[in-house]
């Protein structure tokens, strides 16, 4: 994933967190804020609780390569905040990915309605 494309900042995370909107699953929580620029931003956050460093950023590598994948085909707008659960972590690779798409998905559809 490309540096533009990626959320670090913590103020960020904080005003994408208070003012987006809210997607709940068992697996993650996901926070959309729509915006201006013509290309789409996003943040994983992988609590501490949840594993290892290790473990943190492999999750975070494999997101960042689903979505490096997905994204292509949408023309998104939106800052993304992705938090992931504990169940995230048990799941296979596919299982993961067709969740994610599906999120995707869900945030290209609420796109293209406003």
């Amino acid at each position: 994933m490309k540096r533009i494309n990626m959320i670090k900042k913590n103020d960020e995370f904080k005003h994408i967190i208070e003012n987006g909107v809210t997607n709940k699953t068992p697996y993650f929580r996901s926070f959309i804020l729509p915006k201006k620029e013509k290309y789409f931003r996003i943040g994983i956050s992988v609590p501490k609780k949840l594993g290892s460093a290790v473990l943190r950023n492999k999750i975070k590598r494999q997101i960042r390569h689903i979505i490096n994948n997905s994204t292509d085909s949408f023309n998104l707008k939106q800052d993304c905040i992705i938090i992931i659960n504990s169940n995230f972590i048990s799941l296979e690779f596919k299982k993961k990915q067709e969740l994610l798409e599906n999120l995707i998905k869900r945030i290209g559809e609420n796109h293209d309605k406003k």
